[in-house]
């Protein structure tokens, strides 16, 4: 039986992903910066190629989280909303995308 809170090691590369973006925006670190352009552009290649690939999509909806599917959304969210708000509009933009997809994929493994 998985202990109450065990999904947050699910969930830990979103939170350091969450982090460092609070971190690149608010202490300017260039190298932190292009190192989350590159994972943004890699999140965003893989949900768009998970939504063309039937077989990629099966694989990907045998990963079973524990964590609760708001969390995933209280992330996304957060992602869209710092990163627009500190004008890294084509990020944000990237991340809301994104967060899209991610909500689609979880609608089309529900049906």
């Amino acid at each position: 039986m998985a202990m109450k809170g065990a999904w947050i090691r699910d969930i830990i590369l979103d939170l350091l992903v969450t982090l460092a973006i609070v971190i690149a925006l608010f202490l300017d670190f260039l190298w932190l910066a292009y190192a989350i352009y590159v994972y943004t552009i890699l999140i965003l290649i893989t949900r768009l190629l998970l939504l063309r690939s039937s077989g990629l999509r099966t694989v990907s909806s045998k990963q079973h989280s524990s964590a609760p599917k708001w969390i995933y959304h209280l992330l996304y969210a957060t992602n869209v909303v710092l990163l627009a708000l500190h004008l890294w509009l084509l990020t944000a933009a990237a991340w809301a995308v994104i967060w899209a997809l991610a909500a689609y994929e979880q609608q089309l493994a529900h049906s």
